[in-house]
């Protein structure tokens, strides 16, 4: 099925619905124990569009209506030189935030990983190394074991064996992925110091399915690899040293509750505006505008669901609480 083959009619609402979730596949269909011909098992292995595939039923919009009801998740991927960047992360962020954390590394299947004691000593949060299907809760921190993959399913972190992809590592790719597809907007992925390119594509996915995407500043990271790869796509939504990342993730999450945006029932953009007092109706309008005189893309063709929920994104991302206010912003800030 291909990525937007199911749409379901858009929730309605200045605050998006937080629908009920129709009955879900068990998340064990999605990486099955194969078996080959002589009867030993072969290994499990993550399909990273699994959770995709999965709630294909669910996911009803590009940003999906049910990661509204996910906790929020925020995802760190590293490698090489990133233990520093982690316990200064965790020594600054509040462990109370209401936020889930999930550390995935680059770690050698040949030795024992004691990550989990390292970063305890930096935070008050229960920090636990993850060793079968674990369900996520708030305030905790969930540390990837060595030699194995991660994914994210339906509010569950689920282990596999680590995929076989000529070399190349993704590991963090893959658990971006699964990330995405089951949060949407309530998941956020942080690259952190790295020699390799894991991660850029995983971003891609989150920052579609209406994400939050956060890069070490290269000229801080010990190794700038994965953050520079993560930059170049284009996808990143913040570059920062690490110490600023927690109050602006913190800052973020608040935000949701306060950004006001108009119904998502409502007259279709590309249909001739009504006269109307509302100014937020108007200055979307002319937010959409604005963007096609910008970009020279018609927004107007898209759902009008689609569109409130990513103008809503920016409006957390940039810290603007009202669409007449964003509009401003828009006016005052290129790019």
């Amino acid at each position: 099925m291909s990525k937007r083959a199911s749409r379901k009619k858009s929730a309605s609402g200045a605050k998006l619905n937080r629908a009920q979730p129709a009955p879900k596949p068990s998340s064990s269909e999605g990486a099955e124990r194969a078996h080959d011909p002589s009867g030993k098992p072969t290994p499990v292995v993550v399909n990273p569009d699994m959770a995709e595939e999965l709630f294909a039923d669910e996911i009803d919009n590009i940003v999906p209506t049910r990661g509204y009801q996910m906790l929020p998740t925020v995802a760190l991927g590293g490698s090489a030189g990133c233990i520093a960047a982690l316990q200064t992360f965790f020594s600054v962020m509040p462990p109370d935030s209401g936020m889930v954390f999930v550390v995935i590394l680059h770690l050698s299947p040949e030795h024992e990983s004691t990550l989990p004691e390292l970063l305890q000593r930096s935070t008050t949060m229960n920090v636990i190394q993850v060793k079968e299907t674990a369900k996520i809760e708030p305030n905790h921190v969930y540390v990837i074991p060595p030699g194995k993959a991660l994914a994210s399913l339906d509010g569950q972190l689920r282990l596999t064996d680590l995929p076989t992809d000529r070399g190349r590592r993704v590991t963090v790719d893959l658990f971006f992925r699964t990330l995405a597809d089951t949060h949407g907007p309530h998941s956020t992925a942080i690259v952190l110091s790295g020699a390799d390119g894991d991660g850029a594509i995983g971003i891609k996915r989150i920052k579609e399915r209406g994400g939050l995407t956060i890069a070490q500043d290269p000229e801080e990271a010990e190794h700038s690899g994965m953050p520079r790869a993560a930059i170049a796509t284009g996808m990143v939504d913040w570059v920062l040293e690490v110490d600023q990342m927690p109050a602006r993730l913190v800052d973020y999450q608040k935000r949701e509750q306060l950004v006001r945006i108009p119904p998502e029932q409502g007259p279709h953009p590309i249909e001739a505006a009504r006269p109307s007092a509302d100014e937020a109706e108007a200055a979307f309008r002319d937010v959409l505008t604005f963007l096609r005189t910008r970009t020279g893309r018609d927004f107007a063709h898209y759902k009008r669901a689609t569109i409130l929920r990513r103008i809503a994104r920016r409006m957390q991302v940039n810290g603007v609480e009202d669409v007449p206010a964003y509009l401003a912003f828009l006016r005052t800030h290129a790019g």
